[in-house]
C-alpha cells in the first residue's frame, strides 16, 4: 500500500496547502 497514497494523505496534503495559502494571504493584508 506504499506504492498508492491514500486517501487521507491526499485530504492532510490539501488541508495543509490551504492552510499555507490562508497564512500568505493574511501576510499579504496585514
Amino acid at each position: 500500500m506504499t506504492s498508492a497514497p491514500s486517501v487521507e494523505e491526499n485530504l492532510d496534503t490539501v488541508a495543509s496547502e490551504m492552510a499555507s495559502a490562508k497564512i500568505e494571504k493574511n501576510s499579504l493584508v496585514v
